[in-house]
């Protein structure tokens, strides 16, 4: 089984979003029925990762992914779960991390307002031409993301991710566009970056409607760069948070490599993508159109399928990239062993997009339970996953979560069904 939602009291789900399109182009997440089939599991989660795990003799009827499952551990306090992250977070071959504080004064906001923002560098030894992306398809985009999608088309290499949290560079005062550039520019200069600023990409994330302070982070640039370290993306994980309640990190061993992947987001949590930012980091070499098509069906089943209050972002980005430190697989590999090889890659890439997909729920603003709706094998029927949908997003669904309501998601569209086999479709709902 496959999961197709998680879901907040605040509204937060993972919900299949591809109304109109055909059966045969539906991405594998759709195919969840048999002979229409609708399971709707509710899982009871508080807003706290300590409390918010499932026992261990629930978690494989309520969490879809196997993978998902086995990482999520119980935590007894927050402490326990930073240090749970600390151990995880060693940062792959040929990468460094690092960030600053500083404080600033908006002119948006009141006189003598002073707010604080953190600067996060995540840089590669060396240019990359192993990355891929995966944007918000919000036809009101930020500057960072139009700076973002710019570098998709017309870079040949990747080195760095200049992430900034509290202001996201949306709808402000002048030209937000220019503004990144301007700050992908004075980082470039201060890493000494080959290619220039054509190989940093933006990020940024919080209040909209603000401009950037770009002289301030300017002048905090220098003691990013000095913060670069080689061991823990942990320090990134926590910068880039802004209503989050704590940080969501994940890791996987592969191909000799690793993949660790970072991600904030707590409120305006809807596909597509997700109303977040997330950051993927591997040593493992993989060509750029495969990782790319691996990123977006990894996406598909994870990120794209989660809604916490059905407002789609302006700035959601997902950022894959490769130090290029590792060989996929040895030189000489057989076609097989390569296939092989780009399988087992994948499967990690989306299990650690799974489990930050999950943590982002977990974290929605105002949890205080988590819905999983999860459908069965194999269904195509738009009615199907329109009613999937609907009980995902339904302002009801997620206030009265604690109380079964099995008939909802099948009286959201009751003219569609009047003339289907009522035998052979069920809705379950538990505590």
């Amino acid at each position: 089984a496959s999961p197709s939602s998680i879901a907040s009291a605040a509204g937060c789900a993972i919900s299949p979003r591809r109304r109109g399109i055909p059966a045969r182009h539906a991405p594998p997440w759709q195919k969840m029925f048999i002979q229409g089939l609708l399971t709707a599991a509710l899982a009871l989660s508080v807003s706290h990762p300590a409390a918010s795990r499932a026992s261990a003799s629930r978690k494989a009827s309520l969490i879809g992914s196997a993978t998902m499952a086995a990482n999520d551990s119980a935590f007894s306090s927050l402490d326990e779960y930073l240090g749970h992250l600390a151990s995880e977070a060693a940062l792959p071959e040929g990468f460094r991390i690092g960030n600053c504080g500083f404080e600033f004064e908006p002119s948006e906001a009141a006189t003598g307002t002073r707010v604080k923002m953190r600067l996060t560098l995540i840089v590669a030894d060396k240019p990359s031409s192993s990355f891929a992306a995966v944007f918000t398809k919000n036809a009101f985009c930020g500057s960072p993301v139009t700076v973002g999608k710019r570098r998709m088309r017309e870079s040949p290499t990747l080195q760095a991710l200049l992430v900034n949290n509290k202001v996201s560079n949306v709808c402000a005062a002048g030209d937000g566009v220019a503004d990144s550039e301007a700050l992908c520019e004075a980082l470039a200069t201060a890493l000494e970056l080959p290619d220039g600023a054509a190989s940093v990409l933006p990020s940024s994330t919080g209040v909209i409607g603000w401009k950037l302070p770009v002289p301030e982070m300017r002048a905090a640039m220098p003691e990013a760069v000095a913060s670069l370290q080689a061991g823990s993306a942990l320090p990134a994980a926590q910068g880039i948070m802004t209503t989050d309640r704590y940080p969501k990190l994940r890791a996987a061993s592969v191909c000799g490599g690793r993949i660790v992947g970072i991600a904030k987001g707590a409120g305006m949590i809807e596909p597509n993508m997700a109303t977040m930012l997330s950051f993927l980091l591997t040593d493992v070499a993989v060509p750029r159109a495969q990782l790319q098509a691996m990123l977006s069906r990894a996406v598909d089943v994870s990120f794209n399928c989660m809604s916490v209050d059905a407002d789609q972002s302006t700035s959601d980005t997902l950022v894959c990239l490769s130090s290029e430190a590792k060989l996929l697989c040895p030189e000489g590999a057989s076609d097989e062993e390569q296939a092989a090889a780009l399988a087992e890659f994948e499967s990690a890439l989306t299990s650690v997009c799974e489990g930050l997909a999950a943590d982002v729920a977990r974290n929605g603003e105002g949890t205080t339970h988590v819905i999983r709706v999860r459908g069965l094998e194999d269904a195509t029927h738009p009615v199907e996953l329109e009613c999937l949908e609907t009980k995902n997003e339904a302002p009801l669904e997620s206030k009265s979560a604690r109380a079964s309501r099995a008939a909802r998601p099948l009286r959201a569209n009751p003219l569609e069904l009047v003339n289907q086999d009522a035998q052979t479709r069920s809705a379950d709902c538990g505590q």
